[in-house]
């Protein structure tokens, strides 16, 4: 048998009465995440692009039957895109210009490039696509234009001032 318990009838000692618990202390407000870059990095502060030959472009797409077209094309839309922090990379500059719309979207980006930095005539422009309509020449004035406009962007880019660059016709 068990014995019964001594303390069984007797009323239990009082504890002390529990002191309320300190507030918690109020979290540090969260710190809202980014969602745009820093004013100091506004458009056209990414790295620079490469400056081509004009003549060489023209050569080695002639050369390679338009090998080297396909890498010119993705590297320029690459840099442009790296450069301006917006508009279509490489691949899909390339997959555009299969479906012609392509030849108007990189001299577009290269003018609104100029046009951020203050020169109020681009030397190409969107409509500057219309060039490669013109038989047998068109893409190659297209190409001397656009890596023409992309060389004098990025020298004078490296200055910091294509404000001065000397603007040429849009077509």
């Amino acid at each position: 048998m068990t014995e019964p318990d001594p303390n069984a009838g007797t009323p239990a000692e009082p504890t002390a009465p529990e002191e309320p618990a300190a507030p918690p202390e109020p979290a540090a407000p969260a710190e809202p995440e980014p969602t745009a870059a820093p004013a100091a990095s506004g458009p056209n502060s990414g790295p620079l692009g490469e400056e081509r030959g004009v003549g060489f472009a023209i050569v080695m797409w002639i050369v390679t039957l338009g090998i080297y077209g396909l890498y010119w094309l993705y590297k320029s839309f690459s840099e442009v895109k790296a450069h301006r922090g917006e508009g279509v990379g490489g691949v899909v500059g390339i997959l555009l210009c299969l479906v012609i719309v392509g030849y108007f979207k990189l001299p577009q980006y290269i003018g609104r490039m100029y046009s951020a930095e203050g020169n109020q005539r681009p030397p190409v422009s969107g409509i500057s696509g219309l060039w490669v309509f013109v038989p047998y020449v068109g893409t190659f004035i297209w190409i001397a234009k656009n890596q023409g406009a992309l060389n004098e962007y990025w020298k004078a880019k490296g200055g910091d001032s294509v404000a001065s660059v000397p603007a040429s016709s849009t077509f």
